[in-house]
Order: C-alpha cells, then sequence, then structure tokens
C-alpha cells in the first residue's frame, strides 16, 4: 500500500465533504500554491499541508506514520457574516472528521485551529489590503504500510 505518494489523494476527501466549494474552486498541496501568485489564487479554496512524519509506530501488522496535517480554507473577510462563515468551516471540518473515517487513514489527533493574525500569510493579505484570509485546522493522521 503506497501512502506517501497519495498522502495528498487520502485528504482530499475530508476537505471536498466538509468544504464542497473547493471542489470546484480548487484544492491545492503546498507545493502547488508556491507557483501561483497570490492574486491569481481563486476564492474559497483549500490548501492541504503535510509536514515530516515525526513519529514511527512498528508492530507485527506493519509500519505506520503520525503525519501533521494542515488544511487552510480560504475565504472572504467583507462583513462581520463573512468572517463568522469562514470560522464555521473550522466547525464544518471537526464536525466531518469526528463523525466520518478518513479512507486509509485515521485522525490520532486535532492539534488546532487558527485564524486572523494568528497566520502569517493573513498579516500578508492584511497588508495588501485584500478582502480575503485563510483559516487553518491542524490535526495528526495515522497513515500505516502494511
Amino acid at each position: 500500500m503506497a501512502i506517501f505518494s497519495n498522502i495528498y489523494d487520502i485528504l482530499r476527501a475530508p476537505v471536498g465533504a466538509a468544504w464542497p466549494e473547493c471542489l470546484t474552486a480548487g484544492i491545492f498541496e503546498a507545493e502547488d500554491l508556491e507557483t501561483i501568485p497570490w492574486d491569481q489564487l481563486p476564492v474559497n479554496y483549500a490548501a492541504i499541508v503535510c509536514s515530516a512524519a515525526d513519529k514511527v509506530v512498528a508492530s507485527t501488522a506493519g509500519i505506520a506514520f503520525n503525519i501533521p496535517v494542515r488544511f487552510l480554507f480560504m475565504g472572504e473577510i467583507g462583513t462581520s457574516a463573512k468572517r463568522r462563515a469562514l470560522r464555521q468551516h473550522l466547525d464544518d471540518m471537526l464536525d466531518y472528521l469526528d463523525t466520518h473515517a478518513v479512507p486509509n487513514a485515521q485522525v490520532v489527533s486535532y492539534d488546532g485551529v487558527a485564524w486572523g493574525n494568528q497566520i502569517e500569510a493573513n498579516r500578508l493579505l492584511e497588508g495588501k489590503s485584500s478582502q480575503h484570509r485563510l483559516v487553518e485546522f491542524r490535526c495528526t493522521v495515522l497513515v500505516g504500510y502494511c
């Protein structure tokens, strides 16, 4: 079973289910975002950022890796209702992950959320007078090779 070559495909399922508007706007891997100018990104897109696997679990059943994941959602903030709606995406992701299994992976911890100036990129967007901001949902997923 390949785990690293298809990790982003595994994680697209919860993004598409929790944030369906991203299915048409785009669900990007972190590496994809580095090649797209900020002003050319669509509104209401998602990004998936996977960090290096920081723990290895080995057993007779195989090898498993805990991979820290950041799900980012970009949306509009022009009004207080839009800011609330943007933060609602954090609730939507938690609700989905808490009630649905992720195919070929297991969420082992919910590691945090961030919005506003807690996210460095939002300070850049604010400096450019953009009406868009990111929210971030962090968790750790266990993926394995058997």
